[in-house]
């Protein structure tokens, strides 16, 4: 191929010298050349058929990570909702096993342990309730039983006065007799 782009190099710098040779030399060049634009062409059309080829199974790939990545996060977006509107119910279906699945079933986790820690406060705060209650009741109770001994108290204090104030009128009276 030098030699006929050599051949070829003198008609493009306008010399005419042995131009039936390079006449002949051109004809080759130019079937040269055309053959060369076909393999390059054919070259190209392969080149293009492999990279789009070897993209289509990464993009499905990719597509099927995203997705799959997409619906975790997703699931995550849902529970960390509810249990912000107080829902502790929700529980999350986990089968990943990646650092995401991790995440999520941290994130269970903690949404179940905090679930019981207010179950447990509920049920103290009905025992205080019902504590506080029967507290409220035996000190009124114990109220009223006070106001009863000490009424009590001033009925046997009255009543010692009288048998003190009685039993002074009969000393008063044997001594006088």
């Amino acid at each position: 191929m030098r030699a006929v782009i050599y051949q070829f190099e003198p008609m493009i710098n306008g010399t005419k010298e042995n131009s039936g040779l390079t006449l002949i030399a051109d004809a080759q060049a130019i079937a040269k050349i055309k053959d060369t634009k076909k393999a390059a062409v054919q070259i190209n059309s392969i080149a293009q058929a492999i990279v789009f080829g070897a993209a289509i199974p990464v993009f499905l790939f990719s597509m099927v990570i995203n997705k799959s990545i997409i619906g975790l996060l997703n699931k995550v977006v849902e529970s960390t909702d509810k249990l912000a509107n107080k829902d502790l119910t929700e529980r999350l279906e986990l089968e990943e096993a990646a650092e995401i699945g991790k995440m999520l079933t941290s994130l269970d986790e903690a949404n179940k342990s905090l679930s019981e820690q207010i179950v447990k406060i509920r049920e103290n705060g009905h025992v205080l309730t019902v504590s506080a209650s029967l507290w409220t009741r035996k000190r009124c109770s114990f109220s009223q039983d006070m106001e009863s001994l000490s009424s009590d108290a001033n009925m046997v204090a009255e009543a010692s006065q009288k048998m003190s104030e009685n039993m002074k009128k009969v000393t008063v009276s044997m001594k006088a007799s």
